[in-house]
């Protein structure tokens, strides 16, 4: 009989350590970005892009500036989550496919303010390829990639 409780005690004492354990792991692999992410390029021309993901995750906040100085545009578009590491903006309409009036709005806004980034690719704003452990978005504009960094520290 003692020695059944000796055994029990063990085996609790090990699961509570495995479950530690997961728990740790869980937190690291369940990383998303959260805040204000940013990058700025001088080539081809001047673009200040920042990618701010509120904490409720299901919306993304996209503002560019084309020029020192220049009020930034905004948009705000909702937020799909494909993996850990690649993030999706719904710039189309689910039901329909096509691009929405807001999505057309903010990459003609883009287009007309910054024309050196103009002939925009597949994939550009919208892809967001997301570094777990560095907490890095990366996002193509134009074909390049941008980097973005932390702005502010995550709430």
């Amino acid at each position: 009989m003692l020695c059944h409780l000796f055994r029990l005690i063990l085996v609790g004492v090990a699961l509570s350590h495995v479950g530690v354990v997961l728990s740790h792991v869980g937190v690291a692999l369940s990383r998303e970005p959260t805040g204000s992410y940013t990058a700025t390029r001088t080539e081809p021309g001047y673009l200040n892009l920042t990618y701010t993901f509120p904490s409720y995750r299901l919306k993304v906040f996209i503002e560019f500036s084309c020029a020192s100085g220049m009020t930034p545009i905004r948009g705000i578009f909702p937020l799909i989550k494909e993996s850990d590491v690649l993030y999706k903006i719904g710039f189309t309409d689910p039901e329909n496919g096509f691009i929405t009036p807001e999505c057309l709005a903010f990459i003609t806004s883009f287009r007309s303010a910054c024309p050196a980034y103009k002939a925009l690719k597949h994939g550009d704003f919208y892809d967001i390829q997301y570094d777990v452990k560095h907490d890095r978005p990366t996002v193509r504009v134009h074909g390049i990639a941008f980097e973005l960094v932390h702005k502010e520290a995550p709430h």
